[in-house]
C-alpha cells in the first residue's frame, strides 16, 4: 500500500450515513478570504456527504474551507476529522 492508496477504517466507515467511491482526483483546500491560503490535496473518496482528503504537507486547516475541484466546482465543507495528512470533510452546501 503506497500513500496514494486509500485507507480503510471500519470505525470510520461505520460511522457514514453513505458508502462512498474511490477516487483519484486533484483539488485545492483555500481558506483565509481575499489573502487566504491554498492547499494542493488529493481527494481519496468522495460521496453525495463529503470526502477523504490527502495532502503533501501537514498544514493547520481551519474547521471550515472551500474544497476548490480541478473542473472548478467549488463546496463549502467542515472538517470531521483530521490525522495529520488525512483529513474527512463533510459538505456543507452545494456546489457553487
Amino acid at each position: 500500500m503506497n500513500a496514494l492508496t486509500p485507507k480503510f477504517d471500519v470505525s470510520r466507515a461505520d460511522q457514514r450515513k453513505e458508502t462512498r467511491a474511490s477516487v483519484l482526483k486533484s483539488a485545492k483546500i483555500v481558506f483565509g478570504g481575499s489573502w487566504g491560503a491554498v492547499v494542493d490535496c488529493l481527494v481519496l473518496n468522495l460521496s453525495a456527504q463529503g470526502a477523504h482528503l490527502e495532502t503533501i504537507l501537514t498544514v493547520d486547516i481551519p474547521e471550515t474551507f472551500c474544497l476548490r475541484f480541478s473542473d472548478g466546482t467549488q463546496l463549502q465543507v467542515r472538517q470531521r476529522w483530521n490525522s495529520g495528512h488525512q483529513i474527512g470533510v463533510e459538505f456543507t452546501d452545494s456546489a457553487m
